[in-house]
């Protein structure tokens, strides 16, 4: 393969503007509104954004605490921090970490942030993730380390969370699957993504110490903006396909999208034009939790 061609997979890969482009719906208002409020930010409050982003709602959470809270933003991606900080330039009151694997302990004081005192282990009082966590299948359990890592000790830590869950993305994952393996390759060892289901992630809060107030899977069909080709350029093709030169994954993802083209693809006619138009909708599943760390809770 040549250099021009090699992906590697990791989330470094993932780009602002090709998540602008072909999933703006991860930080739609219509999405994450229901999240935000179950965080329920409060003013002077600190809180972790954690797989911040392009930090759009890095931005709400500012705005939330106001001048006397603090926000800290977390991703593994340079090129969405940079469109983060660039966003939001005027806050005073956040700061961005290094691009780091989230599964992977923290240092303090954190790389790349001022030595604040206010960045310290165990003084934060929430940790918000969206869209995030089920990137995190080298080791799930790990995440939840490094957010007991970050939370108050004192019984009302927060950790609020919305996830792919089981049988997020059916049919398009099955699609995937059968296209690498007519290639000799086994998909259980490229896939990059972790869907569980409510009573296993349950299992993995109450082992790393923490208490479950809420926790629902629940089915969210999502209209793409583009066709399916382009959630697979933005989730898959560095990821699930990093392994693949340009031209073979190319060939996956027209596989993927002509088997999935059935269930996902729809015409639409404008009301106002009489226009027919090309739609898409997949199916995600999303697993949302609410969680409190219970009071001096240690690694166990």
């Amino acid at each position: 393969m040549s250099p021009a061609n090699q992906h590697v997979a990791s989330l470094t890969n993932h780009k602002a503007s090709v998540y602008r482009e072909n999933a703006n719906f991860v930080y739609s208002d219509k999405f994450t509104d229901p999240l935000l409020s179950l965080l329920d930010p409060k003013p002077g409050q600190k809180i972790v954004d954690l797989g911040c982003g392009s930090g759009e709602l890095t931005g709400k959470l500012v705005k939330a605490v106001g001048n006397d809270g603090f926000v800290l933003g977390i991703d593994s991606s340079e090129d969405m921090l940079e469109k983060a900080k660039s966003l939001n330039a005027a806050a005073q009151n956040l700061v961005f970490a290094v691009p780091r694997d989230i599964q992977t302990p923290l240092q303090f004081p954190i790389p790349g942030s001022p030595s604040w005192s206010h960045i310290q282990p165990h003084s934060f009082n929430s940790i918000f993730s969206n869209a995030t966590l089920h990137w995190c299948n080298t080791s799930p359990s790990a995440v939840l380390d490094l957010c007991r890592s970050l939370l108050v000790q004192d019984g009302t830590g927060k950790l609020v969370v919305e996830m792919g869950g089981g049988m997020n993305m059916i049919g398009v994952r099955a699609a995937l699957w059968q296209a690498v393996r007519e290639r000799g390759r086994d998909p259980k060892e490229l896939d990059p993504w972790y869907f569980p289901r409510v009573d296993e992630y349950k299992r993995l809060l109450v082992a790393a110490g923490f208490e479950p107030i809420s926790i629902e899977i629940y089915p969210r069909p999502t209209r793409l903006p583009t066709p399916l080709y382009g959630w697979l350029q933005t989730f898959a093709r560095s990821s699930f396909l990093s392994t693949f030169d340009d031209a073979e994954a190319g060939a996956i993802m027209r596989q993927v999208e002509k088997a999935c083209e059935p269930d996902c693809r729809y015409e639409e006619v404008d009301e106002a034009s009489g226009e027919v138009r090309e739609r898409w909708e997949v199916m995600y599943v999303r697993l949302r939790f609410v969680a409190v760390l219970k009071a001096e809770s240690r690694a166990l």
